[in-house]
């Protein structure tokens, strides 16, 4: 009879075993990708592409053609108007309106009808548009805020892709970690097998080395899926189809060992930042309005003139002009100026904070990430020799159990410990990338539109892979 911890691990290969036909590779193919080749893409080319067209950066662009659009309309507004009009009247009038009677011989009152046509051009402008100088000094400055926040998306997009392949990254050195664990588990239930053949281990060796194949099996398919889903966050981070069989060039190892110059200061850091550009650009803006919005109580000259001919009919059109000029007080609007001014200070006090705030989280994230770097080389140091030690272990007390010295219990311990070994290394690989990432973003490199993340000994022949990630792929 079969005990209860060998029914268990019997349970364990039955349910395991459903996940083998999916455990058997971990290349980009469980997602329908579209024809073709496989997108081989390095960091860099990751970062560039979704600098250019995701959809963060296409949000800004358009938010930038909308700020330039209304400076256009904030400067237009200084400029003079010019109409031409054309007027044809021909009606009569009634002399009783004005307490008048009928013309001699006439019975009646009503006299005409009489005609008129005038043809005129008349320029006007207001002499001094205090308020819209200033609203159009103001749309100058946002327009260029939309140009500073537009490189913090770049930036933030950059940002975004680069986190994307870090967890491809990560998922494909899982994938292929998986893979080595199902080849070890398999070859090490060849050799459980080959000595319960021999009469020199229980049948019960046989059915728990089965069973961890089965589990390894059962693993090899999970990272697989997990990696289909980092591949489709990436593809959509850089703007490819969803679909795009993307293969990082850059290992995860690659990503844990990438350059932090961890000297930058804070305040260089911060005047590095895309979006505080953007904010002090906009806090200047919302100076610009509350100005704009005092001067609307301000007396303000108009100035008119018009040219044009006038007369009853076309032969007796005579030319004739005349020239205005006005002065406008503002002397009582129930307190809208007042309110506008209020609403003016309001924005500007909403700006200020947001830029405390900015500078708060940036110098959080600066002395974060140079704390995770510091800590994340001692981990990466501690998991390689870990991982080094366990893999001696293993072979030692493989030697030992086909000599007879160990049993199962002891070879399969061994085993977990090289997997969870190896597991820890991925971890710390994986957090000294995500600190590095962090540190760049911290300091703006992510900002740079010229900045090479990932600096690669092929970086001259790097070019023949961009054409895999032309717009023409983007969804």
């Amino acid at each position: 009879m079969i005990d209860l911890p060998l029914r268990a691990m019997v349970a364990s290969l039955l349910l395991a075993t459903a996940a083998r036909d999916g455990a058997q590779r971990c290349a980009p193919a469980t997602i329908p990708a579209p024809a073709g080749a496989a997108v081989t893409v390095s960091l860099d080319d990751a970062i560039a592409n979704a600098r250019r067209q995701a959809s963060l950066v296409r949000h800004g662009q358009a938010e930038l053609a909308r700020r330039r659009a209304d400076a256009h309309v904030a400067r237009a507004a200084l400029l003079p108007t010019l109409d031409a009009r054309a007027d044809l009247v021909d009606r009569s009038y009634n002399r009783a309106q004005q307490g008048l009677g009928p013309l001699p011989g006439a019975s009646t009152p009503v006299v005409g009808p009489f005609g008129n046509q005038d043809y005129r051009v008349e320029a006007r402008i207001v002499a001094t548009p205090f308020a819209a100088w200033r609203r159009a000094a103001a749309s100058s400055v946002e327009e260029r805020a939309a140009e500073a926040a537009l490189s913090a998306s770049r930036g933030d997009a950059a940002y975004a892709a680069a986190r994307a392949y870090a967890r491809l990254a990560r998922a494909t050195a899982e994938c292929s970690a998986r893979m080595d664990e199902l080849a070890l588990a398999r070859r090490l239930l060849d050799v459980v097998r080959a000595r319960v053949r021999l009469g020199a281990s229980p049948r019960a060796d046989s059915l728990r080395a089965a069973a961890q194949v089965a589990a390894a099996e059962g693993a090899v398919a999970r990272a697989a899926f997990l990696g289909d889903s980092a591949r489709a966050a990436l593809a959509i981070a850089i703007g490819l189809p969803v679909g795009a069989p993307i293969v990082p060039a850059d290992s995860l190892a690659t990503l844990a060992a990438l350059p932090s110059d961890t000297g930058v200061a804070l305040a260089a850091a911060e005047h590095s930042r895309g979006e505080m550009a953007a904010l002090a650009e906009g806090e200047r803006a919302a100076r610009l309005r509350v100005r704009a919005a005092a001067a609307t109580g301000l007396p303000f000259v108009t100035v008119s003139a018009n040219a044009g001919e006038n007369g009853p009919g076309l032969g007796d059109l005579r030319a004739t002009s005349g020239v205005a000029v006005g002065i406008t007080i503002p002397v009582f609007d129930g307190g809208l100026a007042r309110a506008r001014v209020e609403a003016r200070r309001a924005d500007q006090a909403e700006v200020t904070s947001a830029m405390r705030a900015a500078r708060d989280a940036i110098a959080t994230e600066w002395a974060d990430a140079r704390s995770r770097i510091r800590g994340a080389a001692a981990l990466v140091a501690s998991a390689r020799a870990m991982a080094s030690l366990a893999a001696a272990e293993l072979a030692d007390t493989e030697a030992r159990y086909r000599g007879g010295d160990v049993g199962s219990l002891e070879l399969l311990a061994a085993s977990r410990a090289t997997v969870r070994a190896r597991d820890a290394l991925i971890d710390a690989r994986s957090e000294a990338a995500a600190a590095r990432l962090q540190w760049m973003h911290a300091i703006g490199r992510f900002d740079d539109d010229t900045a090479r993340i990932a600096a690669r000994a092929d970086a001259g022949a790097s070019p023949s892979r961009q054409p895999h990630l032309d717009t023409k792929h983007s969804r």
